[in-house]
């Protein structure tokens, strides 16, 4: 063989089979994208030859990450559709990582790690399972995520042979990979109110009725979507800021109200961009807002500095911060330590202001972030949606410039392979 051919046949085996690409939709069967995953990671793995994982552990267990996005605002390629019907300018990904490989040990009888994802948050080992051109509808979320966990529900072991021994391993799915958009659709919420425990805008500030309600466990299993906690409790606190010198003094806001409101705003986002190099609330074409992951870490960085440009107390933005940084460790987490430390944060939020209602992602974290932590099959760091996230800007890349162009099939085809 020519080393071209060589290099083809090499290539083949980094590909699960079963691939299907059609002109408005690609995806992988489920099953083959994990048991290719798991083939590929044991061929990594050097084994004694006198090891026999058999006799050793029992019930190994593939525990991965899954989740979906939409992104809108594509670029429309000069190539025609069968169905006119479809567009190319909004996109809906699914993908997975995997988190751990465990084994509970025969010997000591712990749970002991097999092999750990080393990146959990990047796209290093982030596998696409389909992506669709239609836009993340209510119908569409609920529609594709239900297939999907038909396939999670038929899904069979893998067995393996390691040095002469058939090794059979299961396989645990769990949907964090996923912004408030999607929870609520999944759980039928409103975006003003928390999945949790279905608390209102009206009771969010009011700590002493918080018992009254009424949480549903269920939905903890989708985390606590850190890359966006750290969005929401920027935009929370500049929101305090923009309003804390005109909008306390009556329930409904003025005309001069607002007029002071937009003076407010534009001198601390000319300040956090003279002081800090931040942009923050800026409308970006395509993407929303200029408020990303990268800049609320920058912004909670410095807590001194954000409280002297936006006035908002510097106890509350210190608080903040530790509870971000905590959930974003990776490590465990003592979540009763936790708790007490959130709901001491959520206190002293709501006696400085309170006349601003807590966010539900911020009340979330606050009210209910230790119960999730506790619930979690791994440390909530772990199981941030940041990259399923970043996902959408390897999108615009490897469509733009490593795929053909000469049909939807071709483009199609060398995109999904790309990852």
């Amino acid at each position: 063989l020519c080393w071209v051919c060589l290099g083809c046949l090499v290539k083949e085996r980094c590909y699960p089979e079963g691939i299907e690409i059609h002109e408005e939709k690609s995806s992988v069967p489920l099953q083959n994208l994990l048991d290719h995953t798991l083939t590929r990671l044991f061929e990594t793995f050097e084994f004694d030859s006198n090891m026999n994982l058999d006799e050793m552990y029992k019930d190994l267990n593939f525990l991965c990450k899954w989740g979906c996005d939409g992104s809108s605002g594509h670029s429309e390629y000069h190539q025609t559709f069968n169905d006119q019907n479809i567009t190319d300018s909004s996109v809906f990904l699914f993908s997975l990582v995997p988190l751990r490989l465990t084994g509970i040990s025969k010997i000591s009888k712990n749970n002991t790690i097999l092999w750990k994802n080393p990146t959990p948050s990047s796209t290093r080992y982030c596998r696409p399972i389909k992506f669709m051109f239609n836009k993340e509808t209510v119908e569409t979320t609920k529609n594709e995520v239900q297939k999907l966990e038909k396939e999670i529900a038929e899904l069979k072991p893998l067995k393996l042979n390691i040095n002469n021994n058939v090794v059979s391993i299961i396989y645990t799915m769990v949907m964090t990979m996923v912004d408030g958009k999607v929870i609520n659709t999944l759980t039928g919420s409103s975006s003003q109110a928390c999945f949790i425990c279905k608390c209102n805008p009206t009771n969010m500030n009011n700590l002493d009725q918080m018992h009254k309600f009424q949480i549903n466990e269920d939905n903890l299993k989708y985390g606590l979507s850190i890359l966006h906690a750290w969005i929401k409790f920027l935009e929370c606190t500049l929101h305090i800021a923009y309003k804390l010198e005109s909008a306390p003094t009556t329930k409904r806001t003025t005309v001069e109200q607002k007029i002071l409101i937009s003076e407010k705003k534009k001198e601390i986002q000319s300040r956090l961009w003279e002081e800090l190099g931040l942009k923050v609330d800026r409308v970006v074409q395509s993407m929303g807002t200029s408020n990303t992951g990268n800049v609320a870490r920058r912004f909670f960085k410095n807590p001194e500095k954000v409280s002297e440009i936006t006035r908002v107390d510097v106890h509350l933005i210190h608080r903040f911060s530790i509870i971000l940084a905590v959930i974003s460790s990776g490590h465990e987490i003592n979540y009763e330590r936790f708790d007490e430390y959130s709901k001491e944060t959520a206190k002293l939020y709501v006696k400085l202001y309170n006349w601003y209602r807590m966010p539900p992602s911020v009340h979330k974290i606050l009210i209910h972030g230790s119960l999730t932590i506790k619930y979690a099959l791994v440390p909530i760091g772990q199981l941030s949606e940041e990259a399923q996230e970043s996902r959408n800007k390897d999108y615009i890349r490897f469509r733009e410039h490593h795929s053909r162009i000469s049909s939807r099939i071709n483009t199609n085809t060398d995109f999904l392979t790309s990852f």
